[in-house]
């Protein structure tokens, strides 16, 4: 039993679940009951199950925006058609008859539309398309864009016009202190904090803005002595 031309194979796995589970069940009642009637009961029940778990899916796709609405009713007919007829000509154990065939079809269309199931699933198809039709009408979010600095003047003035105009007191640097760096290649963030006079948090977002550079893995970053040195001089010791 194939699925309909380009339905999302990530909404297969429940459909596939209930093939198999109405195989299990279509094989437990068959031991027990094996009229041709009960087999009729039996393949209709099959289909029922099968295609709610299809029909289920199907507005998931809505829902995802990946079908429309007319796919969905499209395709749901034209499934639960092919899978009487799949399921027919699978489990009979007596003469297929055309004519038969076409009251199976009938009746498996009447019985699922006159069931809650149905009445679930159109709800739940409603909610879709009106959440897909609000998306299509909600304006594009707006981008934020950070601000880039090249120096720590730059980015230091910025701030102070943000926390003038939020009400807020400028953050006070201390004075860097180059001696902590004496007789070292590398050293990490901390003292590369306080030998720039500023925080670590300060030191992050330099690094975010690279304005420094760290060396070493995620976790153990640390920073050349000589680049903290150039940072002092170019931006701070002025």
């Amino acid at each position: 039993m194939d699925y309909p031309h380009g339905f999302p194979d990530h909404l297969k796995f429940p459909v596939d679940t209930a093939f198999s589970n109405s195989e299990i069940e279509f094989a437990r009642l068959r031991k027990q009951e094996t009229s041709k009637d009960d087999g009729l009961r039996h393949i209709e029940r099959y289909v029922r199950s099968v295609f709610f778990a299809f029909a289920k899916a199907a507005c998931k796709a809505v829902e995802e925006g990946l079908w429309s609405a007319e796919q969905f009713r499209r395709e749901t007919d034209k499934y639960r058609d092919d899978l009487a007829h799949h399921v027919y000509f699978d489990k009979i154990f007596w003469t297929a008859t055309s004519e038969e065939l076409a009251r199976l079809k009938r009746s498996v269309k009447l019985q699922i539309e006159s069931m809650d199931e149905w009445t679930g699933i159109q709800n739940e198809l409603k909610t879709a398309l009106l959440t897909v039709e609000f998306v299509k009408r909600s304006p594009p979010p707006v981008p934020v864009v950070q601000p880039r600095f090249d120096t720590l003047e730059a980015a230091t003035r910025h701030a102070e016009e943000l926390n003038k105009a939020n009400g807020k007191k400028t953050r006070q640097f201390r004075e860097p202190n180059p001696d902590l760096l004496t007789g070292l290649e590398t050293v990490n963030k901390i003292r590369a904090a306080n030998a720039l006079g500023i925080s670590t948090r300060q030191v992050d977002r330099y690094v975010k803005d690279k304005l420094l550079i760290p060396v070493g893995g995620f976790g153990r970053k640390r920073f050349k002595t000589k680049d903290l040195l150039k940072f002092i001089t170019k931006n701070i010791a002025t």
